[in-house]
């Protein structure tokens, strides 16, 4: 490949990667304030379309941010194989707020995907399950 397309092929990778980190840098500054949202936001909209799910979780002693951090920190490329998240990855790049807020809707969807299996587990069944 001649210099040109190399010089393509990085301002494209920069290009990028300023895009992903524009979307998700305040989960990783010293407070943390964009990790703390949305965890607020997954609790919310969980507690708004599965509240049932939502007080099985507090009875149980579940703390949202027990598995929830983890997703946010990781954007879920633990929880997939890495056909699933590149593909998710590339779903939130071409979304103006992908990182920030279509994500917080994809964490939220695996929580209530899995509400029957987790209203019949207790606390330890659930972090092994969630964790």
């Amino acid at each position: 490949m001649d210099d040109d397309k190399w010089k393509q092929i990085e301002a494209d990778t920069y290009w990028c990667l300023t895009k992903i980190l524009d979307g998700i840098l305040d989960n990783y500054t010293f407070s943390q304030t964009g990790t703390q949202k949305a965890l607020d936001k997954i609790k919310d909209i969980t507690k708004k379309i599965d509240n049932n799910l939502y007080k099985h979780l507090n009875n149980n002693g579940i703390n949202f941010s027990f598995f929830s951090v983890k997703w946010m920190f990781c954007l879920l490329i633990r929880e997939f194989p890495l056909k699933v998240g590149m593909r998710l990855f590339d779903t939130y790049i071409s979304d103006d707020q992908g990182f920030s807020v279509l994500h917080i809707y994809v964490c939220t969807a695996l929580l209530l995907k899995w509400s029957v299996k987790l209203k019949k587990m207790d606390f330890s069944e659930m972090m092994v399950f969630l964790g």
